[in-house]
């Protein structure tokens, strides 16, 4: 017996695996809001195959987006590299205790050179962030006219 099938193997009379058809039905191709996903041959694909759910949301497992960084996780990498620095600033002040006389605009005083070090540190820091929020109004100030230039 001979079947006449033409999703059944050839050569397979009884029971033959089924082939993949690589062709859709007329009524498939003419439906526009068609749900099932396929790939460009028309195959019906697993949408779990590339770490998506049925849904089209990412789904478990390991994939490489599964995998990104996020807000919470970049901040507490952030605390941890604080605590680090932290605590090698407070190591090179414990061992940088040597008193050390400052004369500033006719002011002059005796402080340990760890403890001045770290306030002229935190000077440079304040600068460099005040410069930095100066730069970054300037640019959205800037941004503000081209918006409102282009309409």
């Amino acid at each position: 017996m001979t079947s006449s099938d033409p999703t059944r193997e050839p050569g397979s009379e009884t029971g033959g695996r089924l082939r993949k058809s690589n062709t859709r039905d007329a009524e498939d191709s003419e439906s526009s809001t068609d749900l099932v996903p396929r790939d460009q041959t028309g195959d019906v694909v697993d949408p779990t195959e590339r770490g998506r759910t049925p849904t089209g949301r990412k789904g478990g497992g390991t994939t490489a987006a599964a995998n990104r960084q996020t807000r919470i996780g970049a901040a507490w990498a952030a605390v941890a590299v604080g605590v680090v620095v932290l605590v090698l600033l407070l190591i090179f002040i414990l061992q940088n205790l040597d008193p050390v006389t400052v004369t500033y605009f006719g002011a002059r005083g005796t402080m340990p050179l760890g403890v001045l070090l770290l306030f002229a540190a935190a000077g440079g820091a304040l600068l460099v962030i005040v410069l930095g929020v100066a730069r970054m109004l300037q640019l959205r100030l800037l941004a503000r006219r081209d918006r409102k230039s282009l309409r």
